[in-house]
């Protein structure tokens, strides 16, 4: 699968990568997932539940506009061991999660995902994504 590929990929750059995963935005359902080995975080119910939270986010600043608040690019979710990204991706209806390690950047990590969403945007409207094989 592509998806798993592009994930699999990404993930390998992201110092103190845990868990990330693909969420339908309208079902809440797993689209891909991928996990650090020995990963003790159960992402995939966090992953559901945060978006449920990007849903609601996004309706609530449907009431203030786009003018005043402008688009939201990540939500990020910080905890004594984790840190959580939410990457909303309304154009292809989904977003992605992504626990890493406090010893992680947070800042790269972001970075990272901003690189790979174009590529997975593409995958998910089932488009060929240059330099990324097929599996």
């Amino acid at each position: 699968m592509e998806l798993t590929y592009i994930l699999e990929t990404m993930s390998a750059e992201v110092k103190g990568f845990l868990y990330t995963a693909l969420v339908d935005m309208e079902m809440a359902a797993p689209i891909g997932e991928i996990s650090a080995p020995g990963a003790v975080v159960n992402g995939l119910q966090a992953a559901t539940v945060f978006t449920d939270m990007v849903r609601n986010h996004m309706k609530n600043l449907e009431c203030l506009g786009d003018e005043v608040m402008g688009r939201t690019t990540d939500i990020i979710i910080t905890t004594d061991r984790y840190q959580v990204i939410v990457h909303p991706m309304a154009d292809v209806m989904c977003c992605q999660v992504l626990f890493l390690r406090n010893e992680g950047s947070l800042g790269f990590a972001r970075a990272t995902i901003q690189r790979y969403s174009d590529s997975i945007r593409r995958a998910m409207r089932g488009e060929m994504v240059e330099g990324m094989a097929r599996r």
